[in-house]
Order: structure tokens, then C-alpha cells, then sequence
């Protein structure tokens, strides 16, 4: 099954997915605060845990290069947020 998603919301997407890619802190946050997967009022600690979590999963499109997901242990990675997510957002 697949879902269909406006030009909009796609495009804010991948401006997400490229930020996450170059490490762009400033269009990373803005994108998600503008998409509504941020509300801008989270705190420190919430920011930096979506940040983080975005950075790893930018990760296989910062090289052209095949990327070794199990060695990366991206999942592993991104779940230490988890808590974090659970405690502090506000969306």
C-alpha cells in the first residue's frame, strides 16, 4: 500500500532529509517547526535530541558511496532519543 502526499509536504520533506544529510542545524529546525513536527517551543533538551536523531538518519545520503547500516547501528543510535521523544514533545 502507498499514501499519497501533497508537493508541499514532500518537498518540506526532503528539505528535511537534505538538512539531516549536511548537517544543517538552522534549515533542519525551521523545516520541522514549519512541517508542525516541532512546535519551536521544546526545550533544549528535546531540540538536541531531534537534531541528533535527524543527523544519523541523514547519514546514508551524506556520500554517494553503498551504506553499511548494521555497522552504523543507526537504529540503536536513533533509539537512545526515545525517551526523550516521550518525556519532552509537545506535538
Amino acid at each position: 500500500a502507498a499514501r499519497e502526499y501533497d508537493e508541499e509536504f514532500v518537498r518540506g520533506y526532503l528539505n528535511i532529509v537534505v538538512a539531516n544529510a549536511n548537517k544543517d542545524e538552522e534549515t533542519l529546525m525551521k523545516e520541522s517547526v514549519r512541517m508542525g513536527f516541532l512546535t519551536g517551543e521544546e526545550n533544549g533538551v528535546m531540540m538536541e535530541a531531534h537534531k541528533m536523531s535527524g543527523f544519523c538518519l541523514g547519514e546514508p545520503f551524506q556520500s554517494y558511496e553503498p551504506y553499511d547500516f548494521k555497522a552504523s547501528r543507526i537504529t540503536s543510535r536513533i533509539s537512545e532519543h526515545g525517551s526523550v521523544f516521550l518525556r519532552h514533545r509537545l506535538t
